[in-house]
This record gives structure tokens, sequence and C-alpha cells, in this order.
């Protein structure tokens, strides 16, 4: 084998050792994120997929969820993110 096809296939290699750990990593993300929205679902009460939803702008969340989100993304300015709903007597 000539020193030009032995770096070749190391360079193969390289390459394909790259992209198996991009992928796992690109599926550690994925896994993490779908996680954390699953856990923010659960703080909202609603499904993931309703999340899903709000991200891709496809569904709006009830202003009740977004009170909730803005008490749970930025606790101190939700006073100034939201006025006060009238309360249901």
């Amino acid at each position: 084998m000539s020193e030009s096809s032995i770096s070749t296939k190391l360079e193969e290699n390289s390459d394909a050792d790259l992209h198996a750990e991009l992928k796992q990593r690109i599926e550690l993300e994925a896994d993490y994120e779908a996680a954390l929205e699953t856990e923010f679902a659960a703080l909202l009460g609603v499904r993931q997929c309703t999340v899903s939803k709000w991200e891709a702008g496809s569904i709006r969340p009830h202003p009740r969820h977004v009170r909730k989100i803005a008490e749970l993304l930025f606790p101190n300015n939700q006073q100034l993110l939201l006025p006060d709903a009238p309360s249901r007597q």
C-alpha cells in the first residue's frame, strides 16, 4: 500500500469517526432538548407536543399559559411583561 493510499484511508477513517461523533452529539442534544421540553410542558400542565407547536408557531399559548411561561422564564420581570389579568370569581 502506498503512502498516499494509507493517508487517504486515515482521512476516511477520521471523517467517519468525526461524522459518528457529530451524529452522537446531535442525538444527545436532541434528547436533552426533548427532556427539557417535556419538563417545561409538565410545569405548565400541557403536553410536550403542545410546547412543540408553540415553538413552531403553529398554535399560540392560552393567556394563562403565557402568564405561567413568563413566571417561569422571567421571574423578576413578569410584572413588566404582562398586565394583571382580570380575576375570575
